[in-house]
């Protein structure tokens, strides 16, 4: 996990923020076009955990709504006018309620998985432009996230014997330690020019498909020895960042 933060570090501090080569490293490309520049923000949300088994029984379980927040920081890097690279790392959460069910007809049940990550994300994004203010776009993105800890709470209700578990930390055998995914979103980009500054703004839902079994080995082997289950959440985020560089001319000057 040390590595992978000094790695993330590194690529941050990396980039010379007084780059002065080609358009796309703080440079202001037009007259009038802002945005076309390397830009840092910050961006934070919900998520709505999700999950997808191989079982179709477990997949008839009702999965209840429930809202986890979302943290973190990213860097803009334009390729083109149109597209964009904008790597990101992020505190997540990842999970699943299924909230007062009967389990095969036998048993009353209930059972709330909470899991929290790491995420260093790599979207790559072509947006619209259909004005400097507005700008629609959609995305793709690998997603690598570390688990940093895995809850559970459970309650089984069967002939009167009752088991109520609250906080049950989940070991490695218990829940996977990583995930690997990919996203698909939509976005709108508002841009709002500031005096030599601009500020860019960024609503976007997105799609979390997961690739990794998140059972342990153990867990696996206790429920069912074929049993699969993988992260499938939705996400919906708001960001807010600003440019590595001003530009030399005021927003209200008549030479833009």
């Amino acid at each position: 996990m040390r590595s992978v933060l000094l790695i993330i570090i590194l690529f941050f501090t990396s980039i010379d923020l007084n780059a002065q080569v080609g358009p796309v490293f703080n440079k202001f490309k037009g007259r009038k076009d802002r945005t076309n520049v390397v830009m840092i923000g910050a961006k934070g949300g919900v998520i709505i955990p999700k999950v997808t088994y191989n079982s179709t029984i477990f997949n008839e379980i009702p999965q209840e709504l429930l809202l986890k927040p979302a943290f973190g920081l990213y860097i803009d890097i334009p390729l083109s006018r149109k597209v964009s690279f904008s790597p990101e790392v992020l505190y997540t959460s990842r999970g699943v309620n299924h909230a007062d069910f009967i389990y095969r007809d036998i048993y009353d049940a209930s059972y709330v998985l909470m899991a929290n990550y790491v995420d260093l994300r790599l979207p790559l994004s072509y947006r619209f432009r259909l004005s400097n203010f507005i700008q629609p776009y959609f995305f793709i993105a690998a997603d690598l996230a570390f688990c940093l800890n895995a809850t559970a709470d459970y309650m089984i209700n069967y002939e009167a014997n009752l088991i109520d578990i609250h906080d049950e930390l989940l070991l490695p055998d218990d829940y996977k330690s990583f995930d690997i995914s990919a996203l698909l979103g939509l976005g709108l980009r508002f841009n709002f020019n500031i005096n030599r500054s601009v500020i860019t703004t960024k609503i976007e839902v997105a799609y979390n498909f997961g690739m990794i079994d998140t059972y342990g080995t153990e867990t696996a082997n206790v429920v069912d020895p074929e049993l699969s289950r993988y992260n499938r959440p939705i996400e919906c985020m708001f960001s807010i960042g600003i440019p590595l560089k001003r530009s030399q001319k005021d927003a209200c000057s008549t030479q833009w």
